[in-house]
């Protein structure tokens, strides 16, 4: 781990100093938490903004093709989604306007 000296302003080391204490924690922990959150966040948007770059390059078309080479054929026992009982939508809405009440 390095060390990082940053100058704040007044305010914001106030400010930073009791949010620390209510939190029980320090400054510096309140300050890499921060920090790391907004690496977090950068790497995140880095990783969207490749996967619509690789998106865009993207035929249309492309999958439908690859999916007609796959076979016509029922799945394996261990694949399937059989479901011996549909799913309700009207219950289901009906359980959850019950339960938002």
């Amino acid at each position: 781990m390095i060390s990082v000296t940053v100058e704040l302003p007044d305010a914001v080391h106030e400010f930073l100093a009791r949010t620390a204490a209510d939190r029980e924690t320090t400054v510096e922990r309140l300050i890499a938490e921060a920090v790391g959150g907004e690496v977090d966040l950068a790497r995140w948007q880095a990783e969207r903004d490749g996967l619509e770059r690789r998106a865009a390059r993207a035929e249309a078309g492309a999958m439908a093709e690859i999916l007609a080479r796959v076979p016509d054929v029922p799945a394996e026992p261990y694949d399937r989604l059989d479901d011996p009982e549909p799913f309700d939508r009207a219950a289901f809405e009906a359980m959850v306007d019950g339960a938002s009440k």
